[in-house]
């Protein structure tokens, strides 16, 4: 009998719409400061002309960078597939649940990416790190609930324990400190 449940990671709309306000917002405001103050009308143009270049390329860089998010198949970001030999996988990389060391939503390194977008980062018990990008459009607290649900029985007994300790409020700890 084999229990393997594939369950989808979904990019939220409100989250995919946001993004693309902030990106393409940002960019077509800053293109029609840029315009206006091309006119030299006011003797801050020079200071308009600087941030509007400035926000142009933020606008941009944001929008190219999360592209791939808007356009993923059925918004799906990236898959867990349940089970003993379950897995965490995206178009790209794999990560096997019983290899999970740690699993957390943040930003990793100091790039521009990461100053701007949240990965999915994976500690391995082989010390590698594996990101797959969310693109800033997965809901931190329902992925928390996918991963106390789907993930979290399957990794080893170390690393649940080190996931629960992040967490003063663990769903069914509390009910076991009242008794």
């Amino acid at each position: 009998m084999d229990n393997r449940q594939i369950i989808p990671v979904r990019s939220q709309w409100i989250l995919v719409i946001w993004m693309l306000i902030a990106s393409l917002g940002v960019f077509l405001f800053c293109i029609w400061v840029m315009m206006d103050a091309l006119q030299f009308d006011s003797k801050y143009s020079l200071i308009a002309i600087m941030a509007s270049l400035i926000g142009i390329i933020f606008g941009l860089y944001l929008f190219l960078h999360a592209l791939p998010g808007f356009f993923k198949k059925g918004r799906v970001i990236f898959e867990i597939v349940t089970g003993p030999d379950g897995r965490i996988q995206s178009q790209k990389k794999s990560v096997l649940l019983k290899d999970i060391k740690d699993i957390t939503i943040d930003r990793k390194g100091f790039t521009p990416r990461s100053i701007f977008f949240e990965d999915l980062i994976i500690y391995t018990q082989q010390n590698k790190t594996v990101k797959i990008p969310t693109y800033n459009m997965v809901n931190d607290v329902v992925f928390r609930k996918q991963i106390i649900e789907y993930i979290l029985p399957y990794m080893s007994v170390h690393a649940q324990e080190s996931y629960k300790a992040k967490f003063t409020d663990f769903p069914g700890e509390r009910e076991n400190k009242i008794e």
